[in-house]
């Protein structure tokens, strides 16, 4: 009545996003929040990423071995790919293996057949926009993980790169995490 569109629009969107909503069944969600809330495999793939990837090219400076490479025909920048494309891989799949893990440890744990419930029955995100099952909730941050390892591997891939000794690379990767 008061001629004020955008908050017009704003509540009309908020009335669609929020009105078709229900809960077919009840669960015991309390597993599958502890779930997704929890980071420390991911944070301990990050330390073992840092740790592996700090002296992928580092070693090559400290030992002099540039040199030698620098020498072969295909070998500096072929293996440079190498390198790269290898780091990645291995930091995804580990993250999928402490994954794996995870789901099956909390499976053991905890009742999972509300994995098929809908992501607003979880108390803590019953005023999300997001209208998907808990199931696809943990496909889509499993996603976004593993993008987050993706991009986190090759900063620390580049720190080695640029840092002259492993020590340095180690700190300097930390310090950005």
């Amino acid at each position: 009545g008061c001629g004020n569109e955008y908050a017009k629009r704003a509540n009309e969107k908020i009335v669609k996003t929020y009105s078709q909503r229900k809960i077919d069944a009840f669960y015991d969600t309390e597993g599958a929040y502890k779930f997704i809330k929890y980071d420390f495999s991911s944070m301990m793939v990050l330390l073992l990423m840092m740790l592996a990837s700090g002296t992928i090219f580092t070693c090559e400076k400290t030992t002099e071995m540039r040199l030698i490479l620098k020498s072969s025909k295909n070998g500096r920048n072929r293996l440079n790919f190498v390198k790269i494309v290898s780091g990645v891989i291995s930091a995804e799949l580990i993250f999928l293996l402490f994954r794996l893990t995870d789901v099956l440890t909390f499976c053991s744990r905890f009742d999972i057949r509300c994995f098929g419930n809908q992501i607003y029955s979880i108390q803590e995100f019953q005023n999300t926009p997001l209208s998907c099952t808990i199931g696809e909730y943990f496909i889509i941050d499993t996603g976004y993980k593993m993008l987050v390892i993706l991009v986190m591997e090759l900063l620390y891939l580049f720190i080695s790169a640029v840092s002259v000794d492993e020590i340095i690379s180690f700190c300097t990767a930390f310090a950005a995490t």
